[in-house]
């Protein structure tokens, strides 16, 4: 990636990395919530193993983040 593009886009690419971070660090949290959420305004009634499979989402979708964001910085993906 040359510097003027990788420049432009470095504060996106931190950004969603932190991010990503964050959810890996607060996966509980985040699935808990989540979960209440839609079991409050939906009226839904997941439980235990539907908690355990956001968890898991999370952290498939958090490592995705950063796997994309690895390769933005190092110049395999490139922005137009």
């Amino acid at each position: 990636m040359t510097g003027d593009k990788l420049q432009g886009h470095l504060l996106e690419i931190v950004i969603s990395s932190i991010l990503a971070l964050l959810l890996v660090y607060f996966r509980d949290r985040f699935a808990r919530l989540i979960i209440n959420f839609q079991n409050t305004v939906w009226g839904f009634h997941y439980g235990e193993r539907e908690i355990r499979a956001t968890k898991f989402v999370a952290v498939a979708v958090a490592c995705f983040v950063i796997l994309f964001d690895i390769l933005a910085v190092l110049g395999i993906i490139k922005f137009r």
